[in-house]
């Protein structure tokens, strides 16, 4: 039998940043193509895909590192507004991206990506189950 994952890793991934990235850390990111190459960035919608929390931020073209989310472990993540436990959390909307908040009553779709594991305060890094639910339309 062959093995075919070779050159994989598990745990945190060293990828230049996109933009500056600089004090994001507990904030989620993702993967994007910028000129051939991957890089972190901030998502750029409620209905992103932020799937790795920003463990050490660096300044555009500079090495950033991130882990990615999986249902294995919690984790602490930055949140918008207040939360309960049990709580459903997507991204957050505009001026907050890479934050995440309970699922609003406001119409839209939202990626739900995790639940709270705590009551959880604005500006606070909430802990969090990942739970990859997807895009879910209120």
């Amino acid at each position: 039998m062959d093995n075919i994952q070779t050159n994989t890793r598990p745990g945190a991934i060293k990828l230049k940043a996109g933009e500056n990235l600089v004090g994001y850390e507990g904030f989620l990111v993702k993967i994007k193509n910028v000129g051939g190459e991957a890089r972190f960035v901030r998502p750029e919608a409620v209905a992103d895909d932020g799937l790795f929390v920003l463990q050490e931020g660096a300044t555009e073209g500079s090495y950033a590192s991130a882990i990615p989310l999986h249902s294995a472990s919690n984790f602490r993540v930055r949140l918008k507004g207040a939360c309960n436990p049990g709580a459903r959390l997507c991204l957050a909307g505009a001026g907050d991206y890479g934050k995440i908040r309970a699922l609003p009553g406001d119409a839209g779709t939202y990626f739900i990506m995790a639940v709270a594991e705590e009551i959880g305060v604005d500006g606070q890094n909430v802990r969090i189950r990942p739970a990859m639910i997807g895009n879910v339309t209120v």
